[in-house]
């Protein structure tokens, strides 16, 4: 990873490691929202302590993977796919607990998935509310045949509606969401490269691809600056070319350019990579090739 790309990733290692941990804050609260209703009566007691402690060990460990940088290799180094499975797993485990409040469990599930829409790609977020319809599907059905009183089958049925709707509706967002970025990536190179032509255009000469005045009148202020500092010497090496009117008036301006060109790539070519070699002026028989601080001795 080089230098300039060290601060995007860590803003990025910054972002997922937030992520995950607004995903924990929100896991801790719906186990306490569980006990509160344990407490209350309305939740079944059994299993909710091994339900609790699986929910937080396993968002907690992806949150330490994150933390600790073991998965910036992977292509998902915010553990998306993985985290969104195993909280709707354990959403519909908690719905199974639930008893009476059941209906509540829903709102942890869209709220689990509501993350696709900020760290998902279409796909994943595809294939996790899928898994969710069914898991969900699954639980509902197995609840309606053991235990009719408290999970109604019409009154489920019309839950798992609206639960599929919420699903869709943060999956359509979801690929809404990612749309956009892509036009926002795309839209930020094409602005890139203009700014990159840009700045060739201000430092560079168009015909010969050397430094332009502007780029040389700056790195002759650096250079003095320098000299004013430190006990170096540096020098100014102006080289004209001879006959150069000739060329121009034998073969036209196109062979005095291809000419130009010529002796830039020689000059590029012979060049060291301490020195700064550039067309001074926009008459193409005026050279400047400035070369930075050469030691005393």
């Amino acid at each position: 990873m080089s230098a300039g790309d060290a601060p995007s990733e860590q803003s990025a290692q910054r972002a997922r490691l937030a992520q995950a941990r607004l995903a924990l804050i929100l896991l801790v609260a719906g186990v306490a929202t569980m006990h509160g209703g344990a407490w209350l009566g309305v939740v079944d007691r059994d299993g909710l302590w091994v339900w609790t402690i699986v929910s937080v060990l396993g968002l907690t460990t992806a949150t330490l993977l994150i933390q600790l940088g073991l998965t910036r290799h992977l292509a998902d180094p915010s553990l998306t796919l993985p985290q969104m499975l195993f909280a709707s797993t354990c959403a519909a485990w908690a719905y199974t607990l639930a008893g009476t409040a059941h209906a509540v469990v829903t709102l942890m599930q869209a709220l689990a998935l509501s993350f696709a829409t900020f760290g998902a790609s279409s796909r994943p977020a595809i294939l996790c509310a899928a898994y969710s319809i069914v898991v969900f599907g699954a639980a509902m059905v197995r609840q309606c045949l053991r235990d009719p009183q408290r999970y109604r089958p019409v009154d489920d049925l019309l839950l798992f509606i609206f639960l599929v709707l919420i699903i869709v509706g943060i999956v359509i967002n979801t690929m809404r969401v990612n749309t956009m970025r892509r036009k926002i990536r795309s839209q930020k190179a094409e602005l890139q490269s203009a700014l990159d032509r840009i700045r060739q255009l201000a430092e560079r000469d168009e015909l010969t691809g050397l430094a332009n005045r502007r780029f040389l009148q700056d790195a002759l202020e650096v250079e003095m600056a320098r000299s004013a500092r430190t006990p170096s010497r540096w020098c100014v090496a102006l080289i004209d070319l001879d006959h150069f009117k000739q060329v121009n008036d034998a073969g036209g301006h196109a062979l005095g350019d291809a000419v130009l060109r010529w002796f830039a790539g020689r000059l590029k070519a012979t060049a060291r990579a301490s020195d700064v070699a550039g067309r001074w002026g926009a008459r193409s028989s005026s050279w400047s090739c400035p070369t930075p601080a050469f030691p005393q001795g």
